[in-house]
């Protein structure tokens, strides 16, 4: 789901016509198949607004390829057919990504993965350059745009993969940084935009590395070995940005997982220890950035799987609230930020109700339910909270209707929300 000007556009099939996208405007009314893109399914996917356009990719049928929408039916039109029919041999499109003034996304063939960019019209929609590799290798993927720059993994020589950028054309997309010679490649991941500063993951040598990139070779630098083996614990996940910091979760066997926190610099990588994180499983279950702090979830083997806060000290690296007293925990996820003052809503159960509708500004006082959506002991499973003008949208199921889109009206948030059920709809 995705908030453009106001207008939600979702994905949902209605038991009438196949998986197709729809818009809602906060009305039942408004609420509507914006079109029945193919007579079996559309499955668009990867949404991205752009000049307050929805652009998206259609994998299936005669509509394969590049769409736009201006959230109208008319509005809703092909910008280049790409995949069977009219293309047969090509996979459509994937990993939509704007960087600076143009839409970048894949494709894939037998000849290898092929980079396009877009101006949002059919003929500027263009193929960059088409990069081949070993038929074993991985392809192309994980288009990414960090100020401006457009980065991307892809295999070299051999199996492995490195860094590329592009700058839109063919001469200009190359690999960034050799950063392991030779056929194996780096394999980074992880790749994620802090403040304009590409940062990812190494897993070379005794272990993890973070690295970081400003779009140059010579500014593509390592920040921090992890100091653990690799081959001794777990991969670093869960990256979360919080302002200019990048939160994640790491750790050996040895050290189980930790909640660690970097600036971009070596004395601002670290791992958080002012909580007992060697004995839980902090942001198992889900991180978010809400109000300039990092929301999560941790096991500490006492409160149970509860609600953390941390502003990226040990001191500040607290529990927000005991939802459900004991070690049971409450089951917390789907984290989410829904105002820009830094409330949020998740989904969590006290023992009592099941997993239900939850808020919380990140203090104790103010984590509280907001309605017991499926009454009980059964769960709602709200979830994929989506802020869009004044309503906020998630799914869930209040029992006796299935999955749902559900709003509420935030304009008086926070002493009372209003809620709405719209039509059955199954939310991908």
């Amino acid at each position: 789901m995705i908030d453009i000007d106001g207008k939600l556009f979702f994905v949902a099939i209605d038991g009438t016509h196949g998986v197709e996208p729809w818009v809602s405007d906060g009305t039942t009314s408004g609420t509507n198949l914006l079109k029945d893109i193919s007579s079996d399914n559309g499955y668009p996917w990867y949404f991205v607004k752009w000049n307050s356009t929805l652009f998206f990719a259609v994998g299936n049928g005669a509509a394969s390829g590049l769409w736009k929408s201006d959230g109208t039916a008319d509005g809703t039109v092909l910008v280049k057919a790409l995949g069977a029919p009219a293309t047969p041999d090509i996979v459509p499109p994937y990993n939509l990504t704007l960087a600076g003034d143009a839409l970048y996304f894949f494709t894939s063939s037998s000849s290898g993965q092929t980079l396009w960019k877009s101006d949002g019209t059919t003929g500027g929609t263009i193929p960059v350059t088409t990069i081949t590799a070993s038929p074993s290798a991985l392809p192309a993927r994980n288009l990414m745009s960090a100020n401006n720059h457009l980065f991307f993994l892809a295999p070299d020589t051999g199996e492995g993969a490195e860094l590329w950028t592009s700058d839109g054309t063919a001469a200009g997309t190359h690999i960034l940084k050799d950063i392991q010679v030779g056929p194996n490649g780096s394999n980074p991941y992880g790749l994620i935009d802090v403040a304009g500063t590409l940062f990812f993951i190494v897993p070379l040598g005794n272990g993890p590395k973070l690295w970081k990139s400003d779009g140059t070779s010579s500014g593509t630098v390592q920040i921090q070995d992890l100091g653990y083996d690799g081959f001794g614990g777990s991969n670093p996940a869960n990256f979360t940005v919080v302002g200019g910091r990048l939160f994640f979760i790491a750790g050996s066997f040895f050290t189980d997982k930790q909640l660690w926190v970097s600036d971009g610099t070596a004395q601002g990588t670290l791992p958080l220890m002012g909580i007992d994180l060697n004995s839980g499983n902090p942001g198992s279950g889900s991180m978010a950035s809400v109000g300039g702090k990092l929301l999560f979830t941790h096991d500490d083997r006492v409160q149970g799987n509860e609600l953390w806060v941390s502003d990226g000290t040990v001191s500040g690296t607290k529990l927000v609230k005991d939802i459900n007293a004991g070690a049971a925990g409450s089951q917390i996820n789907s984290i989410r930020q829904v105002r820009f003052d830094g409330w949020a809503l998740f989904a969590a159960s006290d023992g009592t109700s099941g997993v239900e509708l939850w808020q919380t500004d990140g203090t104790s006082e103010r984590t509280q339910q907001l309605q017991d959506i499926a009454p009980g002991a059964a769960s709602s499973n709200p979830a994929a909270f989506v802020a869009a003008g004044s309503q906020v949208y998630f799914a869930a199921d209040d029992g006796s209707t299935g999955p749902e889109l559900w709003s509420l009206d935030q304009s008086i948030f926070p002493n009372l929300w209003q809620f709405k059920r719209y039509l059955p709809l199954l939310i991908r």
